[in-house]
C-alpha cells in the first residue's frame, strides 16, 4: 500500500500519539430508516446496494492497515458513527439501526487488531521503539505511545447487535 493512502502533513511535536483526526464519511441511504428521504446527502460517492457499502466499508481497512504499519499511525477517528437528519454517510442509521452486518465489522476488527499486533507499540506487539526508522525525525517518538482507538466504533456496533 502507498504512502499517498492519506494526505500526511509536517507533524510540530515530539513526545506525541500520531492521530488521524477524522475519516470516513462513506454515506448509504438505509431505506426506511432516513430522517429526510428528499434530501439526504454524504460526503463523496454514495453507495446505493449494501453490498457496495460494505466494499468501501473494508477498503477504509485496507487503508488504516497502511497507515498503522506504514506511517506510524496510533489512532483514528471515524466520521460519522450515526445519521443525522439529512447527513447518511453513518455506520447506524438516523434510528440507530447498523448499516453493516456483524460479520463485516468483525472482519474489519479483525484486521486492524492484526495488523496492531504486527505494526503497533502495544504490550504483546511485535514492534519496538528501535524499530523505528533510522530518518524518523523527533515526532515520530511520541508515537510509540500506543493509543489503540482505531476499532472502537466497530466493537461498539457490534456489541448493539448481540
Amino acid at each position: 500500500m502507498s504512502r499517498s493512502t492519506f494526505q500526511l502533513w509536517p507533524l510540530p511535536l515530539a513526545g506525541r500519539a500520531l492521530a488521524l483526526g477524522e475519516y470516513g464519511g462513506l454515506g448509504y441511504p438505509f431505506e426506511g430508516h432516513e430522517w429526510s428521504p428528499e434530501t439526504s446527502w454524504a460526503y463523496g460517492n454514495v453507495s446505493h446496494t449494501s453490498k457496495d457499502f460494505a466494499i468501501k466499508f473494508l477498503d477504509l481497512g485496507f487503508r488504516l492497515e497502511a497507515l498503522l504499519c506504514e506511517n506510524w499511525v496510533s489512532a483514528v477517528v471515524y466520521t460519522q458513527w450515526n445519521d443525522i437528519e439529512e447527513e447518511i454517510n453513518g455506520l447506524v442509521t438516523y434510528d440507530r439501526i447498523p448499516k453493516l452486518p456483524q460479520p463485516v465489522l468483525l472482519e474489519f476488527n479483525g484486521r486492524l487488531a492484526q495488523a496492531q499486533a504486527e505494526c503497533g507499540f502495544g504490550q504483546n506487539s511485535k514492534r519496538r521503539t528501535s524499530d523505528l526508522p533510522s530518518n524518523c525525525d523527533n515526532y515520530c517518538q511520541g508515537i510509540a505511545i500506543e493509543v489503540l482507538a482505531i476499532s472502537i466504533i466497530g466493537i461498539f456496533i457490534v456489541s448493539m447487535q448481540l
